[in-house]
């Protein structure tokens, strides 16, 4: 039985259990699907020139990838997330930073506020 969205915009699907990111990869556009259960945190950045405000699609410092969002430079938080035993971390907007802050925070999952550099 499919879960019940928590919060859906054109870029993710969040649900109890996962996070869909649509657009996420290169070049075929195809979603990546995050199990909460692998998270291990999600920091939430003030978007400016060094932590992916203009970082469309890809990586910048080969550590963060970042899915299609063509809306990136006018959204007002950024969102890496970190996944147990990974190197890599999703960087990745909402369309609204507000709803989705207060979905994830209803669920198991640390978040945190990082300070702007």
């Amino acid at each position: 039985m499919p879960q019940l969205p928590l919060y859906e915009d054109s870029l993710v699907v969040l649900t109890s259990d996962s996070l869909l990111l649509k657009r996420y990869y290169f070049p075929t556009l195809k979603p990546k699907l995050v199990s909460l259960a692998e998270v291990q945190r999600i920091e939430i950045i003030c978007p400016n020139l060094w932590t992916g405000r203009f970082r469309l699609w890809g990586s910048g410092d080969f550590r963060t990838f970042y899915p299609l969002d063509l809306g990136r430079p006018k959204r007002d938080r950024i969102f890496q997330l970190t996944q147990r035993d990974k190197r890599i971390r999703i960087g990745f907007t909402v369309e609204n930073s507000e709803l989705f802050i207060a979905a994830i925070s209803l669920l198991r999952v640390s978040v945190s506020q990082k300070s702007a550099r």
